[in-house]
């Protein structure tokens, strides 16, 4: 069994299903009992019907499922208690950006396929999947980063960018014998896609990864 195999061959794994998508974003409905477990910059997987979307985080939401809140001065486990299914009236929402996708040969491709349908389920890579992270990093065993095009074009900022760094720190840091590729690689991808702020990331690169 694949790596891909693996992650998107057990449903009751899967943590959301698509709300919604616009251009290149695309809104989860995230199952309650697995919000906690996304980040931003965490990077999902569709399992539609041909190519796999992929994506990373770019916002969370969560909200009353009918518009209304009331106060009710109780800590969450005292909530809990009262109310063991206060969440069936809450919505929890992921916002992610559209960088990518798993291709027929399962091979990622840092780029947009056609878009997912409306409740096509969504898988989370945790950050202990080294094979998929790999397979998404390092496609045809070549550093790719290509994919923060993407990310930048959705509106993320250099506090999304620390927020993903922060997530994947200790993946990378795995791989410093390659520091110098893993460097050269994301400094041209961010040149390209947001060339403004390349003095900044770097500085966020230095202190999260100590490169």
């Amino acid at each position: 069994m694949s790596v891909w195999e693996n992650i998107l061959g057990k449903k009751d794994q899967a943590i959301g299903e698509v709300a919604g998508t616009e251009g290149g974003i695309i809104e989860i409905f995230v199952y309650p009992e697995h919000f906690s477990k996304i980040r931003v910059g965490s990077i999902l997987i569709i399992d539609s019907e041909n190519q796999k979307p992929m994506g990373l985080v770019l916002k969370l939401a969560h909200s009353s499922r009918y518009g209304t809140f009331t106060p009710m001065k109780m800590t969450r486990t005292e909530i809990s208690n009262a109310y063991p299914d206060i969440e069936r009236y809450h919505l929890f929402v992921s916002t992610i950006a559209y960088t990518s996708y798993l291709d027929d040969a399962n091979i990622v491709r840092h780029g947009r396929a056609g878009p997912p349908k409306l409740h096509d389920l969504v898988y989370l890579i945790k950050s202990s999947d080294f094979d998929a992270l790999l397979s998404f990093f390092r496609p045809n065993n070549k550093w790719d980063f290509t994919f923060l095009g993407y990310f930048f074009a959705e509106g993320a900022t250099k506090w999304e960018f620390r927020d993903f760094l922060l997530l994947y720190r200790d993946f990378f840091k795995r791989f410093e014998n390659e520091k110098d590729n893993i460097l050269q690689t994301l400094i041209r991808a961010i040149s390209r896609a947001k060339p403004e702020l390349l003095s900044a990331l770097l500085e966020e690169i230095s202190e999260i990864l100590g490169w």
